[in-house]
């Protein structure tokens, strides 16, 4: 039984590795409806296989891209969610070391979401007061890595 499973995370991760891979060269050649469906492939293998870094990270390239198509709602939804896994495994690492590699990985995405969250609202006058509450937790997150070097 524990060869099956083994065999059957080993063959997950290789499933995750190459949708993750095409998804990203349609990304990169501006083919976003073929970019979302290989994304979405990729998030419900890692979902199945409890895989939580590809999970967040999928729900970030996802969110990208429907920033990129105008689809803004989606855009926020699926950086929500990639914002709620990251934080999660922040927390997870349990460490106040800034060296650690994994934590501040975490926080480079983090930033990245935030940043792309405060753009996605700002395309909505009714919804500044949210690009710029975005746009402070850019700043605190940034704060709170240079204070700890």
């Amino acid at each position: 039984f524990r060869r099956v499973l083994f065999r059957s995370k080993e063959i997950s991760a290789n499933l995750v590795r190459v949708y993750m891979q095409i998804a990203t060269e349609h990304q990169e050649a501006t083919n976003f409806g073929e970019a979302l469906s290989y994304f979405e492939k990729c998030l419900d293998v890692a979902k199945k296989a409890q895989n939580e870094d590809i999970e967040a990270e999928c729900y970030q390239r996802i969110g990208l891209i429907y920033h990129e198509l105008g689809q803004f709602d989606e855009a926020i939804e699926h950086t929500n969610k990639f914002l709620n896994l990251s934080e999660a495994s922040r927390q997870k690492l349990n460490t106040d070391d800034p060296n650690n590699a994994n934590k501040r990985r975490i926080d480079e995405q983090r930033i990245i979401a935030y940043k792309q969250l405060a753009e996605t609202y700002v395309t909505n006058p009714a919804f500044i007061s949210h690009a710029i509450v975005n746009l402070r937790k850019v700043i605190d997150v940034a704060k709170e890595n240079d204070s700890k070097q």
